[in-house]
């Protein structure tokens, strides 16, 4: 992978590092090289689970686009940078399996749209949440206002938005920003352990309910529905529904097919 970015696997759960910690995890040109190369990856790796996503050390998650670069760059480098990132997080919320971001520290700025784009977000006690866009003068530009719209209320999001205040993780549970708070350093096993259970199930089931419900959340219930009951009618009669069921009656553990085949 690219210098600062890390990626480690293990019977079917990924876990990805933002790996520059003396930049604070910062995002540059190699942690983009290295997040494109681990989704190219993961897209066509059918044995991939879950993903855990997180930052090295124990103080920064992400701290957002690296300020060097963004001052040294020329407008189009930076440009195709940030069209680069965009792209990513669409990839990243798009995998077939759950991600888990593992927040074990700061979250800014960018860091918080990266945050986002995963299903959800374990963080730390110091685990502050930083939107720190206008304090520099610019806008969220990785997607991250339409996905946090879609997980805070118009208030919320604007406080974080126009003060560029730093919200507490306490705060950040309550609003629904993230979704489970450890203590100081758990946040990666804690991950990994969600990201073990989801290995239990049925990869093809998740990778479906994955995508009905973004798309639900997207489109609406309505519009949703007729997609939801021609998956439900589909699963009624697949081999890791058949399994499940003799699984259960035979006391043992289901054993399901590959993502695509069950």
């Amino acid at each position: 992978m690219g210098s600062g970015f890390r990626t480690e696997q293990s019977d079917g759960v990924a876990l990805w590092t933002f790996d520059r910690p003396e930049a604070r995890n910062a995002i540059d040109e190699s942690v983009v090289d290295g997040l494109t190369q681990a989704l190219d990856q993961a897209e066509r790796d059918p044995s991939l689970r879950a993903l855990v996503l997180t930052g090295s050390g124990d103080a920064v998650f992400v701290s957002g686009a690296d300020l060097k670069f963004l001052r040294d760059a020329t407008p189009e480098r930076r440009a195709r940078n940030d069209a680069r990132m965009l792209a990513l997080m669409d990839r990243l919320e798009a995998l077939p399996v759950p991600v888990i971001g593992a927040l074990n520290g700061a979250v800014i700025g960018g860091g918080t749209e990266i945050a986002m784009a995963c299903d959800l977000r374990i963080a730390e006690p110091h685990s502050l949440i930083t939107m720190k866009h206008t304090a520099l003068g610019v806008s969220p530009g990785w997607g991250g206002l339409g996905r946090m719209a879609g997980l805070v209320g118009r208030s919320v999001a604007a406080k974080l938005l126009f003060t560029a205040l730093p919200l507490d993780p306490q705060e950040a549970l309550r609003v629904g920003l993230v979704d489970e708070l450890v203590g100081h350093g758990e946040a990666r096993t804690r991950g990994l352990e969600l990201a073990r259970a989801v290995t239990k199930n049925s990869p093809s089931t998740v990778a479906e309910v994955k995508r009905l419900l973004w798309s639900t959340y997207r489109q609406g219930p309505e519009l949703s529905r007729a997609e939801e009951t021609r998956v439900f009618l589909g699963r009624q009669t697949s081999p890791d529904h058949k399994e499940a069921l003799a699984a259960f009656f035979a006391k043992r553990a289901p054993a399901f097919k590959a993502r695509g085949e069950g």
